[in-house]
Parts: structure tokens; C-alpha cells; sequence
């Protein structure tokens, strides 16, 4: 399977690693330059060190169709815009888009909007990356341990 991964932070580095493992050709949009090396040094995979909102970049990466919108960013993804059961199925994939999958906050339902719950939003992604990794990746092992010990000031 051929994968665009945009990002090589904190969500995007478990994807990496799952596609990679899995014998996925596999390319990563970094915008920041320091990430963007680790996952060229990590990972078996082309990684392009460039702006994953440009075209050209998402082209380069092998994009064959790209959904744009002349609107500003800030407006694409508020808080419930792509809400789990309207647009999302329960795993956070498109209904609309095989392999797009959505984890940020814009897949919480919230009719009226409003902050975003930092811990919400990353237990969704978590979440999605574990529903991810189940439909076309055979799963991961569990990445939080059943009996975790807790980090302290002396660690």
C-alpha cells in the first residue's frame, strides 16, 4: 500500500513505524526540519522536508487528487466539524474516504463548538491510531502498560 503521512511528531511517528513494518511504501511530510531528519534516519521511507498545506508538496508526495478549500485553516477543522457519526465512522475513518482517518478535536461532537479538551483530544487520537493499526496493520501490542508506573520528580 502507497501512504502520505503528514507529520512525524507524537501521532505520526507510531504510524510511520506501523506502515514501515508492515512493508508499506511510505511517504512523510515534515515541516520541521529536525523531525523531518529523525524520521529520514529512523524509518525506511522517503521523507520531504516541506509545508504539507502547498500542493506542490502534497503532489511531490504522490498525491493524486487533493481536496482544497479557499478558506482560511483556521476554519476547516473547528471542533465538531467532522463529527464521529456524521462524517467519521466510530474508528475516526471517513465515511466518504477509505484511509482517512481523523484525530483531532474537529471529530468530537459538541454542537455549539467551544475549547478544545487537551486530554479528550489525546485519548481520541490514541484512540484512532489503535483503530487504525486494527483494520490494516494486524494491530499493535498495547502501548500503555496494564499497571503503569507513574513517572516522579526523581526520574
Amino acid at each position: 500500500m502507497y501512504l502520505i503521512i503528514v507529520g512525524a511528531g507524537d501521532i505520526g511517528s507510531p504510524l510511520i513505524e506501523i506502515a514501515t513494518a508492515g512493508g508499506n511504501e511510505v511517504v512523510v511530510v515534515e515541516q520541521n526540519a529536525d523531525r523531518a531528519e529523525q524520521a529520514a534516519q529512523r524509518y525506511d521511507c522517503l521523507v520531504l522536508q516541506d509545508d504539507a498545506t502547498v500542493k506542490e508538496t502534497l503532489e511531490e508526495a504522490g498525491a493524486e487528487h487533493i481536496h482544497r478549500s479557499a478558506a482560511a485553516p483556521i476554519f476547516l477543522h473547528k471542533q465538531s466539524s467532522m463529527a464521529i457519526g456524521k462524517v467519521l465512522d466510530t474508528g475516526g475513518e471517513a465515511l466518504s474516504a477509505d484511509r482517512l482517518f481523523v484525530a483531532d478535536h474537529s471529530a468530537l461532537a459538541n454542537g455549539v463548538g467551544g475549547a478544545n479538551p487537551t486530554h479528550t483530544g489525546q485519548a481520541l487520537a490514541l484512540r484512532t491510531a489503535e483503530h487504525l493499526a486494527d483494520r490494516y496493520f494486524d494491530g499493535v501490542a498495547d502501548p500503555i502498560p496494564a499497571d503503569p508506573t507513574p513517572a516522579s520528580a526523581d526520574d
